[in-house]
């Protein structure tokens, strides 16, 4: 039996996956940050560019909902938070309609976007639509096939951070490439930890991610170089900016280092869905923290 369904608004809350969400502000805030500082400043660029960030987050969350109930992923034994239409509280066909409904909103906000960045912010609207679908949908979904950490790396990270940048001032210039990477980073990192966690139960039903393919002992180096490398771009950003304000960036390291406890603790079970939280909350203090060192240096 189903537990019992709970209101309409938290059951697409929890469907939207709000605390992932915070690794789509990331990047749009860096992007922003700096070039708000570099004196290029559009307000409804700003909140559109941010807006499509986050939309596209809920809707690779939703994707992923709707096929790992059809593919049979999701089981009653799962460790992390419900899955709404495994649940039974979203019908299959209710969810196939919020898919489309949010892709062409996302799609009507890339082509607003356009007008002012041209053919390729619709190339990367499409590709980022693209993506959503195949990291679980598609004959050859990403995230089945242990290949979707690099992907969630390039569109979270620094294609996200240097579009944001783009649409403000016509540029990419190489330190927001190294900035953006940052988050890229922690979105591979907060992968790492939803793979490690569910690695029993996507052994079972043929999932072959990283955690299956490799072991919980690669999983957690995984992690640990990603945290590396996010502080690595920290360092980097501010010897190629001369502004050493930024390394404030690397204070965020507190928030991300109850997380590596528990990934690194043997049978944590459900208590990683804890460190996906830590995770996502450490990315954004680091963007705000670098953001705010280059703004004010």
């Amino acid at each position: 039996m189903n537990a019992a369904r709970p209101s309409t608004l938290s059951v697409w809350l929890q469907a939207a996956r709000p605390k992932t969400l915070l690794i789509g502000v990331a990047p749009v805030t860096i992007g922003l940050g700096v070039a708000w500082a570099d004196g290029s400043w559009d307000l409804r660029v700003a909140a559109m560019t941010l807006a499509c960030g986050l939309l596209v987050q809920v809707l690779a969350n939703l994707i992923n909902d709707y096929y790992d109930w059809k593919k049979g992923a999701d089981g009653p034994e799962r460790l992390g938070p419900p899955r709404v239409t495994q649940m039974g509280w979203v019908s299959p066909g209710a969810m196939r309609a919020a898919i489309l409904a949010l892709s062409l909103l996302i799609a009507a906000g890339g082509w607003w976007l356009s007008r002012r960045g041209g053919a390729p912010i619709l190339l990367l609207t499409g590709a980022s639509l693209l993506f959503a679908y195949l990291y679980t949908g598609g004959p050859y979904p990403l995230g089945y096939h242990g290949i979707a950490d690099g992907f969630a790396f390039l569109f979270f990270g620094p294609v996200a951070a240097g579009a944001t940048y783009y649409l403000q001032t016509d540029l990419f210039p190489p330190h927001l490439v190294v900035a953006g990477s940052a988050p890229g980073f922690y979105s591979a990192a907060l992968l790492s930890v939803n793979n490690l966690r569910d690695r029993e139960g996507d052994a079972r039903s043929g999932k072959r991610t990283p955690a299956v393919r490799f072991g919980e002992r690669f999983m957690r180096f995984e992690y640990t170089a990603c945290l590396v490398g996010a502080l690595a771009c920290a360092v980097a950003f501010a010897l190629m900016t001369r502004r050493p304000a930024c390394l404030g960036a690397l204070a965020a390291l507190a928030v991300a280092l109850p997380a590596l406890r528990l990934v690194y603790t043997p049978a944590a079970g459900a208590r990683l869905n804890a460190a996906l939280g830590m995770t996502s909350l450490s990315s954004t203090l680091f963007a705000i923290l670098l953001t705010a060192g280059y703004l004010f240096t």
